[in-house]
This record gives C-alpha cells, sequence and structure tokens, in this order.
C-alpha cells in the first residue's frame, strides 16, 4: 500500500497529490452527511475508483497510469475545496502558500522526469531506473526483425501486451500477436489459424515471465533459438527469449 501511495504522489507530484486526497475527502464529507448533490458528484466520479486502487495494491501491482481517471475530478475537488483560501485576509497560512505552490512543484517535477528520460543528468544502472521502461523497444524489434529472419519466422508470438504492442508497432509488416488475454484484442481481425500451422514461428518473452512450458502444448517443437537484451544506449536493462515454432496443433485461447 505504501508503494501505491508513494507511486503515485510522485506520478502527480506530492503537493497535487495531496491536495486530491484533502478535496475528495472534503467532497465525500458534503456530498454524504450534508448531502450536496454537487460534492457527492465530485465524490463518486473519483473516490471509489482510487479506493478500488488502494485496495487491489495489497494483493497486485498498480501501474501508475491506471488511477489516472480518478484526478481530473479530484483536481475539481481540490480547487473547489481550497480556493476559497485566495480571498482570505492571511496570504501567509502554510495552506495557502502549499495551494498556490502546488502547481509549480508538478511542473517542476513534470520538466526533472522529461529531463531524466532525455539527457539523464542522474546517472542511474538502466535495469535500475524505472524511466527505462521507455527505452530500447525499437532496438530490440529490430533484434527481433534479424533472428527472425534468420529463423524463416512468418509470425511473431509473445504473451504480454507491452511487449506485444511494441512488437505489431516497429514490425507492421509482420503478424505480431499475443498467446493470451484474448480479451484486449476482440477488436482485431482473429489471427490466421492457416498462417500458423503452415509457417514457422518466433516466441519472444521477457525471461523473467518465461512461460515457453505452456506454449508446448499447442506445437510439435519449440526450440529455444536465442536471448536478447533490450538496452539504453547499450546499458542493458533486461534480456528476452526467443523460441522457434514449429507444427502449430490449434488450441490457443485466441
Amino acid at each position: 500500500m505504501s508503494a501505491f501511495v508513494g507511486i503515485q504522489a510522485a506520478f502527480v507530484s506530492p503537493l497535487i497529490f495531496v491536495f486530491i486526497i484533502a478535496g475528495l475527502a472534503v467532497a465525500v464529507s458534503r456530498g454524504l452527511r450534508r448531502r450536496e448533490a454537487n460534492w457527492l458528484l465530485l465524490a463518486l466520479t473519483s473516490a471509489p475508483m482510487l479506493l478500488y486502487f488502494l485496495l487491489h495494491a495489497f494483493s497486485a501491482e498498480v501501474l501508475p497510469q491506471w488511477p489516472s481517471a480518478a484526478y481530473p475530478a479530484g483536481i475539481v475537488a481540490a480547487v473547489a475545496a481550497f480556493a476559497a483560501l485566495n480571498s482570505e485576509g492571511n496570504s501567509r497560512s502554510f495552506v495557502r502558500v502549499s495551494f498556490d505552490a502546488a502547481p509549480w512543484v508538478g511542473l517542476v517535477f513534470t520538466l526533472t522526469l522529461l529531463a531524466q528520460m532525455t539527457v539523464r543528468p542522474v546517472s542511474v544502472l538502466a535495469a535500475n531506473d524505472p524511466l527505462s521502461r521507455f527505452a530500447g523497444w525499437t532496438e530490440l524489434a529490430s533484434k527481433t526483425r534479424a533472428v527472425a529472419n534468420a529463423q524463416h519466422a512468418d509470425y511473431i508470438a509473445t504473451n504480454e501486451q507491452g511487449l506485444d504492442g511494441a512488437l505489431a508497432f516497429y514490425l507492421r509488416d509482420m503478424t505480431v500477436f499475443q498467446t493470451s488475454e484474448a480479451i484486449r484484442y476482440e477488436s482485431l481481425p482473429p489471427v490466421d489459424q492457416a498462417l500458423l500451422r503452415r509457417a514457422v514461428g518466433l516466441y519472444v518473452v521477457e525471461a523473467s515471465l518465461d512461460d515457453v512450458a505452456r506454449l508446448r502444448q499447442y506445437f510439435d517443437t519449440v526450440e529455444p533459438v536465442s536471448t536478447i537484451w533490450r538496452t539504453r544506449d547499450g546499458d542493458p536493462i533486461e534480456p528476452y527469449h526467443l523460441y522457434k515454432l514449429t507444427g502449430y496443433r490449434g488450441g490457443l485461447p485466441f
């Protein structure tokens, strides 16, 4: 839970996050206890979502962007709850100064993150840098294509949405699909089963998420062929295992 709160505070920026939570507390109080409709709308738009992800964080990872939809109404609640401070006589109150400073602190946080993503004024090993999730995908796709060409593979299979999206974006002339979570892709045409049966495929999987044993029930042969790394300017981030797939038997949950 503490990790979730800390990540969200950094994601939104600490002062803005504090005022959002305080604003929603005011909205819940006035909406539920005083039956004020405007405040109730703000409370029900944001508070249940944040509470859900807070509880979810006890048992599973919550990605930073997932609660994002709660924050627009939360900001409105914060402004509605604290804007009256601007008309108060005590211009030096801690709350008022903090409220006025919150957008500027947020801007500094945003510029700092952009600087770290680009020029990297603070040296951090890529494997230990949370911002490395945005780096190395073009190179990884290029390495994947080279292995696919060497193995005469006509399609690429993955097991994770982020990897699948990156390879599908950079390798648009190849069939790329995820072998799990079919509900994510209901808007796309179904995978060509005939292609899978007649062609050689390449399974690409992050080493820490390697589930190749699951694939063996769907193919006659699943052969390891290479390990490649996603890097940031040569600094290794994480390895990926590549397997050659032949003899598709059917049954993948598309």
